[in-house]
Order: structure tokens, then C-alpha cells, then sequence
């Protein structure tokens, strides 16, 4: 927002000399805060038998006030494996409702294995991913 409020005073479309409507896209780049992401020859590999769904599947409890409300959706978690292996910056990039996307984010920020950090040319290197948790009532 400080980058589009710094931007200097437009000046107003013409057409044969009088105003008109225009729109006019604008190029913004989002970026985490945090360290900077590379990219890598070899992925981080999850530490435990099965994967990152199932592991998180077997750990996600469904509020009880999105029952209630019969509250169901497909919440998308970004999270960063840093170079050491350890989950970082854990962040909901597409909500369902304050309750899910909190039980979400308890799931990734609280005892989570370390994964064998992911490796470029040899080195490892912080790497993000988007997955998707979808709670559903059945």
C-alpha cells in the first residue's frame, strides 16, 4: 500500500477532449518478508512415512463452532521449509472461516517434523509451498 500511496498524481484520460473512464493495470510484487527463496535441483523430503497431507490430515481437529455452523471449505496454507529443515512462516493465503484457517495454522506452527532441507547444487536452500486442507463434513 505505501509503494501505490508514494505513486505521483495521475493525470486524467482524454478522449477528443473530454474525460473519460480508463482502467489501467498496475504490476505489484508480493514477496514473503523473510529470507529470500531460491530455487532447487533437489526438493526437502518429509522426514516421516506417508506425506505432508496425510500427516496433517491425521492431526487436524474440525471446530467445533464450524460444525456447528456447518462451516466446509478448501483452506491454503503457504509455509516455507528454511534451510535447516524447519517450517517457517506459516501463513493462510485462502480462508474459510476464522476457525478453520486457525486450526489450520496450529497444525504447522506446533510439532512439525523437520524435513531434510531441500538442496541446490549442493547447498541447501529455503523453499516454499501452497498446499491445500480441505475440511469437508460428511
Amino acid at each position: 500500500m505505501a509503494r501505490v500511496s508514494a505513486m505521483p498524481a495521475w493525470e486524467p484520460a482524454m478522449l477528443y477532449g473530454k474525460h473519460v473512464s480508463t482502467q489501467h493495470t498496475v504490476p505489484v510484487t508480493f514477496g514473503p518478508a523473510g529470507p529470500a527463496l531460491s530455487y532447487a535441483d533437489q526438493l526437502p523430503v518429509f522426514p516421516l512415512p506417508g506425506d505432508v497431507l496425510s500427516f496433517t490430515g491425521r492431526r487436524i481437529r474440525y471446530p467445533i463452532a464450524a460444525l456447528h455452523n456447518k462451516t466446509q471449505g478448501t483452506v491454503l496454507v503457504y509455509y516455507e521449509v528454511a534451510e535447516d529443515g524447519r517450517l517457517e512462516n506459516s501463513e493462510i493465503i485462502r480462508s474459510v472461516s476464522p476457525e478453520i484457517d486457525a486450526e489450520a495454522l496450529r497444525v504447522f506452527r506446533t510439532d512439525f517434523p523437520t524435513y531434510k532441507p531441500a538442496q541446490h547444487q549442493g547447498k541447501p536452500v529455503r523453499v516454499f509451498f501452497i498446499i491445500p486442507l480441505t475440511f469437508k463434513i460428511m
